[in-house]
């Protein structure tokens, strides 16, 4: 099993799962938004008016995830790519 993943993931307006951790692993994210519009990052309940806003063009934003964390991400219509690199700190 390889300690990394480089992925495009295309993110609607329900909620997509675009990074998890184990339990008892950690995860390290990077997330990059090159799509043309804001990109919310969240839980499972993300809505436009509650998560985390990543801007497109910005600065690629890391971010560890650990024991069963799951990260969502959704846009406010139609759909954008978010790229993402995981790397599994604990195998």
């Amino acid at each position: 099993m390889s300690r990394y993943a480089a992925r495009r993931i295309s993110i609607g307006t329900s909620a997509v799962a675009i990074g998890t951790a184990a339990p008892g692993t950690t995860a390290r994210l990077t997330l990059a938004n090159h799509a043309g519009g804001e990109i919310v990052i969240g839980d499972s309940n993300v809505s436009w008016d509650n998560g985390f806003r990543l801007k497109t063009g910005g600065t690629p934003w890391d971010i560890t995830i650990t024991d069963g964390d799951i990260l969502y991400a959704i846009v406010n219509t139609g759909s954008r790519d978010l790229d993402v690199f995981d790397f599994k700190v604990d195998l």
